[in-house]
């Protein structure tokens, strides 16, 4: 009787590849290697946060424009030479910032005087009204005298 033959007696016989455990390592040259790619849900958050940085730049800038517009006539903004129009009531007053040479602006800041109390404007010259404001942070208030549009 003979004995069944053995794997390691046909190993000869066998082609040789990559995929044989019995096969030497291969000794050319390897491949490169490609870069990975983002996985999609990384590059969705990236994507998601560029937006989300951008809204908000938008949101800033839009803020930023809206209180400059807002504020540009605000009484606070008013330095001596500026011109006024009082659009409320002496008892309400709505005082707001107007060029000197509207129809409307009736009457021109001869000073501005901050954290002032209720009678600063009486010790200036050409007064004839005073519009004080007080606010959390500042209070001030404009010594008021004729516009005379010249």
């Amino acid at each position: 009787m003979s004995t069944p033959p053995t794997a390691d007696q046909y190993a000869d016989e066998r082609p040789r590849g990559s995929w044989d455990p019995a096969a030497p390592p291969s000794t050319g040259p390897v491949p490169p290697v490609p870069p990975p790619l983002l996985p999609k849900r990384r590059a969705r958050r990236l994507l998601r946060a560029s937006l989300t940085s951008l809204a908000l730049v938008v949101a800033i800038g839009a803020a930023l424009f809206a209180a400059d517009r807002y504020y540009r006539d605000a009484p606070m903004t008013a330095n001596a030479g500026d011109c006024v129009h009082n659009s409320g009531t002496d008892a309400d007053p709505e005082v707001s910032v107007v060029d000197c040479t509207a129809p409307e602006a009736e009457l021109k800041v001869i000073k501005m005087i901050h954290l002032a109390d209720q009678n600063v404007c009486d010790d200036v010259p050409g007064t004839v009204a005073t519009y004080r404001e007080e606010r959390t942070r500042a209070s001030f208030s404009l010594c008021l005298g004729p516009n005379d549009r010249s």
